[in-house]
């Protein structure tokens, strides 16, 4: 810093303490006023630096000293150095500025100057304050402001929207003063059916609309929904025209105030509505059904799956098996489900029929479908309801395939490929041989191969292959003989 600080009073004299400030004082008091102090000559190269903080000191650095103020801010704030300089060496007063410099973060560091001329050397000293965490709340106040405007955007919006159905809806609908029961607001439906030309609806109490009769039953009701959030259809008849009208009751809460929302339907309409509440409530049953179940239409395509089905083939949404061929995933290729809708056609039903399910990642497992045929409008639509196959009996776990016997593969004939028939029969045919061949060696597995004209390690692979037996322990098999 300088050699030499001077310094005047009020009255154009030089205080007595000024001759007691020596560079190193000096230089602690600018910093302690300041965040950041640097000295620049006439011509705007900086000589001197001073901060009083070691993060602003990382900023900064040496590389400031020996250059150009101007060079070390962002090009908007050029001319802000210029009018400090220029105001401070003619002695004018000076107009505190914010200026940006450019950092290696890629982030501006902005600082508010004044600078003032020191005496006879025609150097200037501009001090600064550090105005990051200024700008970081200027930053989060205007991040707060475009948040309170988008939701007041979207509550303009939800209240356009509220007050377009409110008005448009044919049905009567109230919304009543949970304290004084007196009627705040109404759509036009409802001013239609419970106002004279000549009365105003709106203030009145909601049980004057009714008659007597209708009146106790609703007070009743409006009791009730307080203390359960929702009231069922009632039936109540208008004071004014004796027209009967089915009345639901909501609760909600507005300014820490209760407000009942009546919905009224013509007595007739609420019949209907209630039938398709009853489907609703069976659509939610199967929804939540922990067994499997999926609705398919004539070309076998999936129209509708519930949770337990999504979960078995290991997809995580209905939209991934809307539409698709339920072959995908059920029953063996080309056989299975040809045989199963073939029984659905002739009895409209089939039950605990043994199939395999596949997983969309691979792997299967044995299921039992019970299924149903039924209409929709002029189409047929089939319901499965598919099940996990439950442990068995040692000589029941035998029969994986639903196929054992010639006849049953016949009844395939015209629905399926001639091709996969013989590869079935072949199947059934060594399958039956197999086990005949224990039988009659006594379950000597080393005497059935030889029978069969098979080596061990063949016979062990088609009893593999068709589930038969136990084969954990091929050491005793190797002494059967």
């Amino acid at each position: 810093m300088e050699d030499q600080v001077s310094v005047q009073n009020g009255s154009g004299g030089i205080p007595g303490w000024a001759g007691d400030v020596t560079p190193d004082s000096a230089e602690r008091l600018v910093a302690s006023l300041s965040d950041i102090a640097i000295v620049v000559d006439g011509s705007g190269v900086i000589h001197d630096v001073v901060t009083n903080d070691s993060e602003l000191a990382r900023e900064v650095g040496q590389g400031w000293r020996g250059r150009p103020w101007i060079e070390i801010v962002t090009p908007e704030s050029r001319a802000k150095v210029e009018d400090l300089i220029g105001r401070a060496l003619k002695g004018s007063p000076t107009q505190a500025r914010e200026i940006n410099h450019p950092t290696d973060k890629g982030i501006d560091l902005p600082i508010r100057y004044s600078a003032v001329a020191l005496g006879r050397t025609g150097r200037i000293i501009a001090v600064g304050r550090d105005l990051r965490r200024l700008s970081a709340l200027q930053r989060k106040l205007v991040e707060t402001q475009d948040v309170l405007e988008r939701d007041y955007t979207r509550y303009r919006a939800a209240e356009t929207r509220y007050r377009m159905l409110f008005h448009v809806t044919t049905d009567p609908v109230l919304i009543v003063d949970g304290a004084t029961l007196r009627i705040t607001d109404a759509n036009p439906a409802a001013i239609q059916q419970l106002a004279p030309v000549s009365d105003r609806l709106v203030n009145r109490t909601v049980l004057s609309c009714f008659d007597y009769d209708s009146g106790q039953l609703l007070e009743s009701a409006l009791k009730t929904a307080r203390r359960t959030g929702t009231v069922p259809n009632i039936e109540a008849r208008l004071a004014n025209s004796g027209a009967a009208f089915a009345v639901s009751v909501a609760v909600f809460r507005q300014e820490q105030e209760v407000s009942f929302l009546l919905q009224m339907l013509p007595a007739e309409s609420a019949h209907v509505v209630q039938a398709s509440g009853a489907a609703q409530d069976v659509a939610r049953v199967v929804e939540h059904l922990p067994l499997a179940f999926v609705v398919i239409d004539e070309e076998w395509r999936v129209t509708e799956a519930n949770e337990a089905f999504l979960e078995l083939v290991h997809l995580a949404s209905k939209e991934q098996i809307l539409g698709q061929a339920i072959g995908k995933w059920l029953g063996r290729p080309g056989v299975d489900m040809e045989l199963l809708m073939a029984r659905l056609r002739e009895s409209q039903s089939v039950r605990s029929f043994p199939t395999i399910l596949r997983g969309s990642f691979g792997g299967s497992e044995d299921i039992e479908v019970t299924a149903v045929s039924t209409l929709s409008g002029q189409s047929q639509i089939y319901g499965l309801l598919m099940s996990r196959a439950l442990l068995q009996p040692a000589a029941a776990m035998r029969e994986p395939n639903p196929y054992t016997s010639v006849d049953q593969v016949t009844e395939l004939v015209g629905r399926v490929s001639l091709k996969d028939m013989v590869r079935e029969s072949a199947d059934i045919i060594e399958k039956l041989c197999i086990e005949a061949a224990l039988k009659r060696s006594g379950d000597n597995r080393a005497a059935a191969a030889q029978m069969l004209g098979l080596s061990r390690q063949s016979f062990y692979a088609k009893m593999r292959r068709h589930g038969l037996g136990n084969l954990g322990g091929l050491e005793d098999d190797e002494n059967d003989a």
